[in-house]
């Protein structure tokens, strides 16, 4: 009998999302995101890949992991509050060099004004309050960032700090995305808000599918204007 050792790791680095795909949760355009997620040469200069994607090629294409999504989504809500890509570029460089990989999903990353900061060390700060390292301002300690603001719809994991579930702005808290539900996809209490739009695009009620699935009817309504908002983004 042959033994065949496995090699396991955490859901949120797997390869799960195609680059269409990944897109259309983060509200990007494919074209956009390959760029982030393999490079690009233009104007005989060559870009590398903003993202630290997974060696592995399911079905022989480029996919992002989880913590990929995230950043992937933090990247696009940043870009259109106009940081320009360099600055991200800059600041996610920096940021990893002092925090390591993934460094936009595996810590809080603040917006001030057209600066990014993420917190430093608790070992740096002092009584006045916590330290933040200002990411595009070549990594300049500062003790109270400007303005912080932070999408506050990733939920941590206690103990690793590692992100476990993505609930999108469009979702309303409702519709969430786990690596480790549903393999990842957009979901209402692991029934995929893809599978409600199709029962209601054959003509079933919002109370007939609510019963069917064991949801409230607020819960189906809005995993369907979930779809939709994807739908018109797209």
């Amino acid at each position: 009998m042959t033994t065949v050792n496995v090699e396991t790791r955490p859901a949120a680095v797997t390869p799960l999302y195609p680059i269409s795909e990944a897109a259309r949760y983060a509200r990007t355009r494919p074209q956009t995101l390959r760029r982030w997620a393999e490079g690009y040469q233009m104007d005989g200069r060559s870009y590398p890949p903003l993202l630290v994607i997974p060696e592995e090629r399911p079905l022989g294409e480029t996919a992002l992991s989880f913590e990929n999504l995230i950043e992937t989504a933090l990247i696009t809500w940043w870009r259109r509050r106009g940081i320009s890509l360099q600055r991200i570029r800059r600041a996610h460089g920096l940021a990893i060099d002092e925090f390591g990989e993934h460094p936009f999903a595996r810590r809080e990353v603040y917006v001030g004004g057209m600066d990014l900061f993420i917190e430093a060390d608790e070992s740096t700060g002092d009584e006045a309050g916590a330290s933040f390292t200002a990411l595009t301002r070549e990594g300049q300690r500062v003790l109270r960032a400007p303005l912080l603001d932070y999408i506050r719809r990733i939920d941590w994991r206690t103990g690793d700090a590692t992100p476990y579930q993505w609930r999108p702005p469009e979702g309303a808290d409702i519709v969430k995305l786990n690596p480790e539900i549903e393999f990842g996809l957009p979901n209402v209490r692991r029934i995929r808000t893809e599978i409600v739009l199709q029962r209601f695009m054959a003509r079933e009620s919002v109370g007939e599918i609510a019963d069917d699935f064991g949801l409230i009817p607020g819960e189906v309504e809005q995993a369907l204007r979930y779809e939709w908002a994807l739908s018109a983004a797209a």
